[in-house]
């Protein structure tokens, strides 16, 4: 007799849990601001911004992306451009392919993109002249994501990303 009247309350806390737990997981639509880096180079605000605004050529100079290629071909660097972008995870182990959106493109003040990987990014640069040839890059990077929690974000964001040595033409 014991057993059953614990056993509703057992059930009635066990409702309970998984309510919360359920609430719980339902997505926070406020953006989380995991990185920014601000770098700044021997280089005019154009070249700089021609080079950082070519995706297609990150595999050059950012870690762990394999390649990016144009999904729209025809279409030129403007806002709604889509790139298809291939990267190693983390360790080597396994390959991830997800698409790249521009949403954002100022010739050369600003340069954004959104990414449908597991973090939903969105990457923003900005460029700012500090002299003929030095350009300050301003480049902060957002998360969405629903699935992974705030302590995850921050701790998978300490890998650097690699300042480019020089601007290839």
């Amino acid at each position: 007799m014991i057993f059953f009247k614990n056993f509703k309350y057992k059930l009635l806390i066990a409702a309970i849990v998984g309510i919360l737990s359920s609430l719980y997981q339902i997505e926070d639509k406020s953006e989380i601001h995991i990185a920014q880096k601000n770098v700044t180079l021997n280089r005019n605000r154009q070249e700089t911004f021609e080079f950082l605004s070519n995706l297609k050529q990150y595999s050059s100079w950012f870690p762990n992306i394999n390649s990016i290629s144009e999904i729209d071909l025809n279409k030129q660097m403007t806002i709604g451009k889509r790139f298809k972008m291939s990267n190693t995870y983390l360790f080597g182990i396994g390959e991830s392919v997800s698409s790249i959106t521009v949403i954002g493109h100022q010739k050369p003040n600003l340069f954004e993109y959104l990414c449908d990987n597991t973090l939903k990014e969105r990457h923003r640069l900005e460029f700012k002249s500090l002299t003929k040839n030095k350009t300050l890059v301003s480049w902060n990077n957002h998360t969405k994501s629903d699935s992974i929690s705030s302590a995850q974000i921050r701790s998978s964001s300490s890998s650097q990303i690699t300042e480019p040595n020089e601007i290839h033409e």
